[in-house]
């Protein structure tokens, strides 16, 4: 499962995909496309993916954070989040 956060809470569903490959992992990827108003600078965004076995294991969940930053646009869009997971 692969959730998206900004600022803490949680965003609406974004496109995944999940490959397995040979190594016994699955990379799992997400495009969260959104545009974020030049007031969302410094927010946070966190992409949070986790699966049965770190679950099982009571991990936390695997979490890469980007801090966003404005630049001269007015807007930022088009983020990518990928993790590999052992399944």
């Amino acid at each position: 499962m692969l959730l998206w956060f900004l600022d803490g809470r949680r965003l609406g569903d974004s496109d995944v995909m999940v490959v397995q490959e040979p190594n016994g992992t699955s990379t799992v990827t997400s495009v969260l496309t959104r545009t974020f108003s030049r007031d969302r600078d410094g927010g946070v965004l966190t992409c949070a993916v986790t699966n049965n076995v770190l679950e099982q294991r009571g991990l936390q969940p695997v979490m890469t954070n980007v801090t966003l930053r404005a630049s001269r646009k007015s807007s930022f869009s088009f983020i990518q989040c990928y993790h590999s997971l052992l399944i």
